[in-house]
Formats: C-alpha cells, sequence, structure tokens
C-alpha cells in the first residue's frame, strides 16, 4: 500500500511539472504579527533591518532598544539575547582645504534590539481573529510516532511553536513552526510539518543525508526536493485529498531551476524521500487503507 501512495504521488509531481501546470507557490500561513516596527515610533524597519529582525523568528512585530522598552513600561527579561539592527544617518563632513562646500558623508551606526516578547509589562498585541485549528487523527499519528515515540531509540527532533517561521535547525536538531491556527488550513499545516520532519530525518544520527549547503545551490536544492516530495506522500498516508497537488509541484517546480529543470531529479528525489518518510512513519504506523482510498488519494 505505501509504494502504491508513493508511486503515484511521485508521479502526479511529475506529471504537472511536464505539463506546465503548476500556480505560483504561496506560503500557507499568516504571519502574526505583519512587518517589523519600532515600538517607540510605530513605524516599520527598512531594508536589511527587515531581514535581520524576521530571522529572529518572534511572532510579535515590535521591537525596540532596551531604553524604549523601558519607556513604554516594560522591563527586557534577564539573559534575553538582542538582535542587532543597522542605522545609517548623514553626518556633516568638516570642509578640508580646497573644499568649497562641507557636504555630508554616511555613517553607519549599530543598535541592540529586543522583541516584545522578550519583555515583561508591555501591552499585549492586538491580534485579528484566528482560524480554529482540529487535529486531523491520521497526522496526528504520523507526528506522534516519529516525534514523540519514548521508546524509540532515535526520535525526532522536538517541535517549538509560536515563531513567525517554518524551519528545520540541522545543528540544534529541532523544528520550529508557526501555531496550527496561523494556516490557511489544519492541511496545509500538517504538511508543512511533514516537510520540517522530513528535513529531520537527513541528521547524521539518522539517515545521515543533509550535507552543508548554502542558499540556492544543488545540494540545498536537492534536498528540498526531497523534504517537499517527502512532506506529500506523508500526506497521502495520512489520507489528505490534495496530496501532491499544486502547491507540491510547483514547490518542486521551485527548486528544480538550478537542477536545469529536469524532472528526473524528482525521481531521484523520490528514492530518498520514500526513506525518509519510512523513517517518519516506522513500522509500527498501521495506515488506515480504507480511510485512504475514500479520500481517493491514490490515482488521484
Amino acid at each position: 500500500m505505501k509504494q502504491d501512495v508513493y508511486q503515484s504521488i511521485t508521479d502526479r509531481i511529475v506529471t504537472a511539472i511536464e505539463e506546465g501546470k503548476t500556480v505560483p507557490w504561496q506560503k500557507p500561513w499568516r504571519s502574526s504579527g505583519g512587518m517589523p516596527v519600532s515600538l517607540s515610533t510605530g513605524r516599520p524597519y527598512r531594508g536589511i533591518n527587515v531581514l535581520l529582525l524576521a530571522l529572529s523568528g518572534y511572532d510579535d512585530p515590535r521591537f525596540g532598544t532596551y531604553k524604549a522598552i523601558g519607556d513604554a513600561g516594560g522591563q527586557v527579561r534577564k539573559g534575553e539575547k538582542a538582535t542587532q539592527i543597522v542605522l545609517w544617518k548623514t553626518v556633516p563632513r568638516k570642509p578640508g582645504p580646497g573644499d568649497e562646500e562641507p557636504g555630508n558623508y554616511w555613517l553607519m551606526r549599530f543598535f541592540s534590539v529586543f522583541n516584545a516578547r522578550q519583555a515583561d509589562g508591555l501591552p499585549e498585541l492586538e491580534e485579528e481573529e484566528q482560524r480554529v485549528f482540529t487535529p486531523i487523527q491520521l497526522a496526528e499519528k504520523v507526528v506522534g510516532g516519529y516525534v514523540f515515540d519514548p521508546g524509540s531509540a532515535n526520535p525526532g527532533p522536538p517541535v517549538m511553536y509560536g515563531y513567525d517561521r517554518a524551519a528545520y535547525s540541522a545543528s540544534l536538531d529541532s523544528v520550529t513552526m508557526p501555531e496550527p491556527q496561523q494556516f490557511d488550513s489544519d492541511e496545509s499545516f500538517y504538511t508543512t510539518l511533514f516537510h520540517e520532519l522530513v528535513h529531520s530525518t537527513g541528521h547524521e544520527k539518522r539517515l545521515a543525508r543533509i550535507e552543508p549547503a548554502l542558499f540556492g545551490t544543488d545540494p540545498y536544492a536537492k534536498e528540498e526536493l526531497v523534504a517537499e516530495i517527502g512532506a506529500s506522500f506523508l500526506a497521502g498516508m495520512a489520507g489528505f485529498e490534495d496530496a501532491g497537488g499544486d502547491q507540491s509541484a510547483a514547490y518542486v517546480a521551485g527548486w528544480l531551476k538550478p537542477l536545469s529543470g529536469d524532472p528526473k531529479f524528482v525521481v531521484q528525489a523520490a528514492a530518498q524521500a520514500q526513506k525518509a518518510a519510512d523513517a517518519i512513519i516506522r513500522d509500527s504506523f498501521d495506515v488506515n487503507e480504507s480511510a485512504i482510498a475514500d479520500r481517493e488519494v491514490v490515482g488521484a
């Protein structure tokens, strides 16, 4: 049954790519706070600071210096680490010999800022009403058998929620995720979590698949193919109707570009994705074949 699901999803992804039917990939969750903003002025940060602050992983967009947080009635907790940002400002240049006008020059200064989540005493962020999340039984079984299996000699990584991005850290061997209700659907939450868990199977203490690679390089692209195809396999095992659908195909197609766009790499990545999916569901996962058949994953 597993091989049928794996093959069906692989064929579906390859066909969609070859026929050019993929839609532009979209991030399946909504940021809880939006663009990073200054706590003291309320203005959004710009330039490289947006990236620096977004990478900090907090779901509250408010950042401020130690003083700014204190002025707002808060107190940075002991032991919290600041994030470095940069500010460019013009400084008058003193005229030298032969200068007709003094002019100005740019000076870069560094500032240490903290997120509102790192402080006590600040007013709570007013959040938009979020979608109600309903756990899916089979998907929970996939995750639980890997991450929370106390009898396993090599359990999966811890999963931490409340972040504004989905990511797996090989150095920490941990997964960070937005809250489930931030996702467009329950299925998209689990599929994203599956993607990160497939990455974790590549850790040196599991399948030893991940090799250090820069973003956009061939090794990086190949690992992304494995993670997305593996996530589609797990979605199929959990009975999701759209396993290997347009969004997965679009994501895979995007990472095929550094690999000359050749769909043969999908088949190669699928072989590794099968090993990753098997490592996650383990032999103890008893697939509910009738549920999968009812939801028409195979042959979709």
